[in-house]
């Protein structure tokens, strides 16, 4: 597997200042804050606690306001109370005038840590504290999985806009979509959420990119891999599906439609909720949906997707389909 950059992320903790008491009188000391963040791209929240994959490695930053020479931050690492890395940094100089420190972490395993960093009072400025803290989560899940990590990798693959409930559990719906991210990456089409989907959903990367921008509102069905997408005005994916089309020997047309009939239900075909959008061609809800094409020319979708993709399908929508 090529080795995927490290992770990084950012999150911002309010600070409150300490020290200044008596001290201050003899040495003024200037208001000054120190903040943690993690560098960008930003760390994904989960109810409010920014999210990082065990066994990559994460930047801490130190940030103080006002940059004096001579700072330095002590940055404290701990889980469970007991200290996993103590180091201090000095505190550089930034190009706005403000101090950064900084230093990477990596957590072999799941678990909940907190950061604390300090800032000594100088002459020019009083003692500070922060502290932040930061989930860590093994990055995999299949069928029976649950917690932390199974919520990381639905909003994760909602917000790269596949089709998938924010259940909290491993049920047929997450699979589906793990199956369409895979099969837009191009990775074997069948199989659990393993770690090279985490780090690509953690680097925001894996979404599916319209091939037919100009064209607004519209679906695109991707042959090559076995895709459909529910393009939104902007170009962005609304919902992406896992689907089967025609098989070599009865392919799907190819070309740009427009849907012209709609049929709800059932039909005597098994067709569910059908799209027409040329002669006989149409997207509907099938009970057979395996990974590869394998339908008699139509576009099929899983079942419980088939109201979903039909109440987004207006008449005249425009649908693009390309080897």
């Amino acid at each position: 597997m090529r080795r995927i950059a490290p992770l990084l992320g950012t999150v911002a903790v309010l600070v409150s200042a300490s020290g200044a008491g008596a001290q201050a009188a003899t040495h003024p000391r200037r208001p000054a804050a120190v903040k943690l963040t993690l560098a960008t791209p930003r760390l994904y929240r989960v109810a409010g606690t920014p999210v990082a994959l065990a066994r990559q490695t994460w930047q801490l930053v130190a940030s103080v306001s006002q940059f004096v020479p001579g700072q330095s931050v002590k940055l404290t690492f701990t889980r469970n109370g007991r200290v996993l890395k103590r180091v201090t940094v000095p505190v550089r100089r930034t190009r706005r005038g403000t101090g950064s420190a900084s230093t990477g972490f990596r957590l072999a395993g799941p678990g909940r840590v907190r950061v604390t960093a300090a800032h000594a009072a100088t002459a020019e400025q009083a003692g500070m504290t922060a502290r932040a803290r930061i989930d860590s989560i093994l990055p995999s899940a299949g069928f029976g999985s649950g917690g932390l990590r199974l919520r990381y990798l639905q909003r994760r693959l909602r917000g790269e806009g596949y089709a998938v409930h924010l259940s909290g559990s491993f049920d047929h719906q997450t699979g589906r979509a793990v199956i369409a991210f895979r099969k837009v990456n191009r990775m074997a089409r069948g199989g659990s959420a393993v770690p090279h989907i985490y780090r690509l959903l953690a680097l925001g990367r894996g979404s599916f990119h319209a091939k037919c921008r100009g064209h607004g509102r519209h679906m695109e069905a991707d042959l090559s891999r076995q895709v459909l997408a529910l393009m939104n005005s902007n170009g962005q994916p609304d919902l992406v599906y896992h689907i089967s089309s025609g098989k070599p020997s009865t392919p799907t047309i190819l070309g740009s439609y427009y849907v012209y009939s709609k049929t709800p239900g059932y039909n005597s075909l098994g067709m569910l909720d059908s799209n027409y959008f040329v002669d006989g061609y149409a997207v509907h809800g099938y009970h057979e949906v395996p990974l590869y094409a394998a339908s008699h020319g139509c576009i099929r979708a899983p079942i419980p997707d088939a109201g979903t993709i039909y109440g987004w399908v207006r008449y005249g929508t425009r649908i693009d389909v390309y080897p």
